[in-house]
């Protein structure tokens, strides 16, 4: 959500072609640079974890000659995201007038003071897509090859309502305007089908745990959005420091994340407390990693 919303607030400050360029750059060259530095130390990491050295590494050689999901990892979210910013682009290229157009001002008007029922709404329409095309899929037996385990199709089938519903925003100003508040039907509204979801997706269909998690995830995000506004939309020196190390953080966390568990194994502490340390220890090792790339040019870029 807060991707679309942002490319489309960027679209219409820059020429399609030169903001696409700036993101295969900004989103890329990290990407690439993870795959052969960041990537096979984690998936090292974690076959340490689950097996003694040698078989380890015959595992880790394996998996690295025949799975595509093992090189990815959680990478697949840069690759996603490209596809859909060169979407964006392509979209506001062949209709220029997107760049600045807005939402029609009676259908906005009215999705304001609707707000409930839209949000109710759209909660079916994605759980529907979600349920049944993403099923399709899978039933198809597309899921398991490797170009897919690569390109992350599957992945853009879940995540494609949701930027586009956040480029809707960015053109729904006053819809947008009653996202920013915060609102108690909607809390119980993801509440309740938090609960829900959580009753179900163990034992029901997958069709069904994918259409309520999607109510779970629409009340979640409005929730979520509304209480940032309140809290923190003004400047605040914490904030934008986070969101400076954001990247590197989403870069590092996980393998970090990877050699914590590794190493935490032999300790005989409760699971939750390990779990919180490796959470905690991971979010302070990826900002130290920030420190010390910002300093460097070339580490930046």
């Amino acid at each position: 959500v807060i991707a679309g919303y942002f490319a489309l607030l960027m679209l219409a400050k820059r020429e399609p072609a030169v903001w696409l360029k700036g993101r295969f750059l900004r989103l890329g060259l990290p990407f690439v640079a993870s795959l052969v530095m960041l990537v096979p130390f984690m998936n090292l990491v974690c076959e340490l974890s689950n097996f003694p050295l040698p078989e380890a590494l015959r595992s880790w050689a394996a998996n690295s000659l025949t799975s595509g999901g093992y090189w990815v990892r959680h990478l697949w979210f840069l690759i996603v995201l490209l596809y859909f910013c060169t979407a964006a682009a392509f979209v506001v290229m062949c209709a220029p007038n997107l760049k600045n157009a807005f939402s029609e001002r009676s259908l906005d008007g009215w999705a304001a003071r609707h707000f409930l029922i839209v949000l109710l709404v759209l909660g079916a329409i994605v759980g529907a897509w979600e349920a049944l095309v993403l099923e399709g899929f899978y039933k198809a037996g597309l899921a398991t090859l490797v170009p897919q385990q690569i390109l992350r199709l599957d992945e853009v089938i879940i995540y494609m309502p949701w930027f586009v519903l956040g480029s809707v925003l960015a053109r729904a100003q006053r819809t947008m305007e009653r996202m920013r508040c915060f609102q108690v039907p909607v809390v119980l509204i993801a509440f309740v089908s938090t609960i829900l979801w959580f009753a179900v997706y163990r034992d029901a269909h997958p069709m069904v745990e994918r259409f309520v998690g999607a109510f779970a995830a629409l009340a979640i995000t409005q929730v979520i959005i509304s209480v940032a506004c309140s809290v923190l939309d003004r400047p605040m020196p914490v904030v934008r420091r986070l969101t400076d190390a954001s990247f590197v953080i989403y870069l590092f966390h996980l393998p970090l994340i990877t050699l914590w568990v590794w190493l935490a194994q032999p300790l005989t502490i409760a699971p939750i407390l390990k779990a919180l340390g490796a959470l905690v220890l991971s979010f302070i090792g990826s900002y130290v990693i920030w420190l010390v790339i910002r300093r460097s040019r070339i580490l930046t870029l």
